[in-house]
This record gives structure tokens, C-alpha cells and sequence, in this order.
């Protein structure tokens, strides 16, 4: 367990560090552009990148994770024939389907943008964005090598060098003057030239000239009988991460859509965290379950259940106590009408971060296909429910919606999970930390009725009482065990 431990902590801590870049970086972006452009421009922009990548998964067809997978496997086994008759199989594939898909939407760019976005300034955007596509592919292609080999150093650096690069494009070109056009030209030279760095370390990880294709149509059969699942997965996870963004634009409007898109990355900026562990989790999962070591697995999968509540509710609750606040500071006043629906999104954010642990443990143990059944049960619960609530409440019913939706996946994949993995789900102590989060949170609203303070000053001193009672309750119910806790940090510290 040591090894795996130190692994795995080790793993998550660099790809943490990095995410927390890259999340910065991303955000970053949305607060210059919120800043730069008017909300209807803001709107137009993330309403066409939100409709071109919520349909990026028949691009890659679940053939990236599959690949992932089948390396880390062949990898550990030294079956290198394999490993190259799957690189090879898995490239020309992805390759061949993001031609397609370029194909079709630049040539439906004009139609969709006067009978979709109702918007003719959409057509020139979608057009170029098509160059993402391909650029894009190619830098994820080397990640997902990148992670297969489990060279997580090298994998952790792209998404804060993209989103860095992004940011700096779109901020050069928005002082010309191409305002909602500004990332578009951000996001196509930052893939391209990710690909054209990365490609050097990438072509160091195998040697792809001394090993032969063998098996090519067996491995690419296995490879799409592995990747159907995920595909199915993706659309599922893209229908609850963007369809609210593509009903709100089709039934209301952009200005509706830009103060959404501010509200839903606001509290999906805390999933960076659980987003970091499950890239090190699949490979890692994927070989203790290959050597039958279920019980590191299950101790594993036992202190992320005990502690990834302890730790995530009081960075949630904190900005669900001041989330008009928040909106305001980083955002402008104007944005502070989707206070409510980001208070409903960051509860449903708080249920998201263990489901996705369950979902890339399940993956990794070889049942994608469970995690496909809930994902796509919960994507269309989504739906129906985005289409019952948009038309009547908005960015409010699009919130609703998406946090009824991640809590779904939560509980479906708990109960899934506990089948495989023996260990039952600490249900007891997560009601405790519920309830200790709770009175977190309406500490907050009652220390800001009764102080009259500086804004930074109550907002310092408020969160600071708030987080000292969590503690103290954490440790009353017994929720926290210390000699634990330093038991792991001395096989990690070693």
C-alpha cells in the first residue's frame, strides 16, 4: 500500500498544483472577457465554443480512454508489439473523425447561425473554431499518451501552458480591437502550438520504429468495444456539463447565456481537484485491479470517501455565503443577478466531486460500461429536466437542473461502486459532515446580518469563526482521525 500511497498522492499533488495554474489561467480569461466585452458579446462568444465542444466526443469515439487503458496495461506487461498496434489504431481513427466533424460544421456554420444562434456574427466564430478541432485533438492525443505511460509530470504542465497561452493570445488580440473574436484566435494558436512542444517529449516516450502492428484489426476492435462505452460516458457528461448552456441559447437569450457561463465555471472551478486525483486514479486503478490487490484499492477508495467531504464543504460553502459578493468583486455588479443559481450549482458541485472519484474507479476496474448506464441515465433526467425548467426560470431552472443531475450520478455510482469494491459507504459519517457543513454555511448568513464591517475585513472575519466551529464539530463527531492522518503523511514524506 506504501508504494501505491506515495504514488498516488505524489501523482495528485503535482497534477494539483498544475490544475490549480490552469483553473487560475482559465478564469482568468472569463474575468477579462466579462470585463472587456458586454454580456451579450460574452454570451455570443461561449455560446457557439459550448455548442462545437459539447459535440467533441465523436472526434476521439472513447478511443483516447480506451488507449489510456490498453497502454497502461501493455506498459506494465512489456507487450510492445501491442502497444504500438494501438497508438497507431487509436491516431488514424481520431484523426479520420475530426476531419468529418470539421468538415460538417464549417460548411453548416451560415445555417446554424441564423437559425440557431439567431445571430449571423456566430458564422465566423464557428468557422475558425473548426481549426480547434483538429489542433486540439492532436495536443490531447499526446496527453492521453503522456498519461498511459503514467508520465503524469510531463502531463500536468499542458493544461496551465494551454490555458496560459490562451489567455495571453486573447488578451493581445482584444487590444486590437477583434473584441468576441479575441479568444477564438486564443484557443486555435495555444492547440497548435501545444502540439508542435509536446510532440517532442511525446516522440521520447516509446520507441515507435522498433516494434512492429500486429493484430491491427483485433486491437482496433478491442479498442472500439472498450471506447463505445466512454463515447456513450462523454455524451452523457456532455449533456450535463453544456446542454443547459445550449437550451438557454436556443429559448432565452444571450445575455441570459453570458451570466450563465459565469455562474456554472464559478462552481465547477472546485471539480480541478477531483479532475486531478481521477487522472492519476485510472492507470493506477486499472493495474491494482489487473494484479488482483483489491484491498489497496479499497483502502484507497475508503480515505478518499472519509476525507474528500471533510475537506471540499467548507471551500464551497464559503462561496455559497458570499456568492453575490464574489460575483460582483470578480465579475461586475451585472453579474450578480446569477447569485441564486450559483448557490444551487456549488450544493449539487459538492456531490459531483465523490461522483467523479466512483466514475474513474469504475472505468479503471473495467466496468465503463456501469458508469456509462448512470451517466447516461442521469443526462437524460438532465434534459428532460433542462427543457421543463429554462423555458419558465432560466439560468435558476438550468441550475436546478444540472445539481439534481450531479447528485443522481452520486448516488447511482456509490451504490454501483460498493458491488465491485468491498467497502461499504461511510453514509453515517457523511450525514455528520453534512450537518457540520450546514451550520458552516448559516454561521456565515448570521454573522453577516449582525456585522457592519469592511467588506474585506467581515469577509475575513466571518469565514474565520465559520471555519473554526466546522473544525471543532469535525473533531467532536469524531470525523477526523489524526493518527491517521499522520500515518499517511509519513509514508508519503519518506
Amino acid at each position: 500500500m506504501e508504494n501505491y500511497t506515495k504514488k498516488a498522492v505524489r501523482g495528485t499533488s503535482i497534477i494539483f498544483i498544475n490544475s490549480l495554474f490552469a483553473t487560475v489561467f482559465s478564469y482568468l480569461l472569463r474575468l477579462l472577457l466579462a470585463r472587456r466585452l458586454s454580456v451579450e458579446q460574452f454570451g455570443l462568444f461561449y455560446s457557439v465554443f459550448t455548442f462545437l465542444t459539447f459535440f467533441l466526443f465523436f472526434r476521439s469515439f472513447g478511443l483516447g480512454s480506451a488507449m489510456v487503458k490498453f497502454i497502461s496495461e501493455f506498459n506494465a506487461k512489456n507487450q510492445n508489439d501491442k502497444l504500438k498496434t494501438v497508438i497507431t489504431s487509436s491516431f488514424i481513427f481520431q484523426l479520420l473523425f475530426t476531419v468529418i466533424f470539421m468538415i460538417v460544421f464549417f460548411f453548416c456554420a451560415n445555417w446554424l447561425s441564423v437559425n440557431y444562434f439567431k445571430n449571423v456574427a456566430a458564422a465566423p466564430i464557428l468557422k475558425f473554431l473548426t481549426f480547434y478541432i483538429l489542433f486540439s485533438m492532436l495536443f490531447i492525443f499526446l496527453s492521453n499518451l503522456f498519461i498511459g505511460f503514467q508520465k503524469i509530470r510531463i502531463y500536468s504542465f499542458i493544461s496551465p501552458v494551454k490555458n496560459l497561452l490562451i489567455l495571453l493570445i486573447t488578451f493581445i488580440f482584444i487590444n486590437l480591437g477583434f473584441e468576441e473574436f479575441s479568444p477564438v484566435i486564443g484557443y486555435v494558436f495555444s492547440a497548435l502550438f501545444l502540439f508542435l512542444v509536446f510532440l517532442l517529449f511525446g516522440i521520447k516516450l516509446f520507441n515507435y520504429s522498433k516494434y512492429k502492428i500486429k493484430y491491427f484489426s483485433k486491437t482496433t476492435k478491442n479498442l472500439f468495444f472498450f471506447g463505445l462505452p466512454v463515447l456513450l460516458t462523454s455524451i452523457g457528461g456532455s449533456v450535463i456539463g453544456q446542454i443547459d448552456t445550449l437550451i438557454l441559447t436556443y429559448f432565452k437569450t444571450l445575455y441570459e447565456v453570458g451570466i450563465y457561463n459565469v455562474v456554472l465555471p464559478s462552481a465547477r472551478i472546485f471539480l480541478f481537484l477531483t479532475a486531478s486525483l481521477s487522472i492519476v486514479l485510472f492507470p493506477m486503478t486499472s493495474e491494482l485491479w489487473a494484479k488482483k490487490e483489491n484491498e489497496k484499492l479499497s483502502e484507497g477508495l475508503r480515505l478518499l470517501y472519509k476525507y474528500s467531504f471533510v475537506i471540499i464543504i467548507p471551500l464551497i460553502f464559503s462561496i455559497i455565503g458570499f456568492s453575490g459578493l464574489f460575483l460582483k468583486i470578480f465579475f461586475g455588479k451585472e453579474y450578480m443577478v446569477g447569485s441564486f443559481a450559483l448557490q444551487i450549482l456549488l450544493v449539487g458541485v459538492v456531490f459531483y466531486v465523490v461522483a467523479q472519484i466512483n466514475t474513474s474507479i469504475l472505468a479503471g476496474i473495467g466496468m465503463p460500461k456501469v458508469a456509462t448506464k448512470i451517466i447516461i441515465f442521469a443526462a437524460i433526467f438532465n434534459l428532460i429536466l433542462n427543457i421543463i425548467l429554462i423555458p419558465p426560470f432560466g439560468i435558476v431552472g438550468a441550475a436546478i437542473a444540472t445539481t439534481i443531475s450531479y447528485i443522481l450520478v452520486f448516488f447511482l455510482s456509490t451504490w454501483k461502486l460498493k458491488n465491485y469494491v468491498k467497502l461499504k459507504p461511510p453514509v453515517y459519517n457523511w450525514i455528520k459532515t453534512f450537518i457540520s457543513g450546514i451550520t458552516f454555511v448559516l454561521t456565515i448568513f448570521f454573522l453577516k446580518k449582525i456585522f457592519f464591517l469592511n467588506v474585506w475585513v467581515e469577509l475575513f472575519l466571518v469565514i474565520a469563526i465559520a471555519m473554526m466551529l466546522y473544525v471543532i464539530l469535525i473533531f467532536l463527531l469524531k470525523l477526523v482521525d489524526i493518527n491517521e492522518i499522520k500515518k499517511y503523511l509519513k509514508l508519503v514524506l519518506k
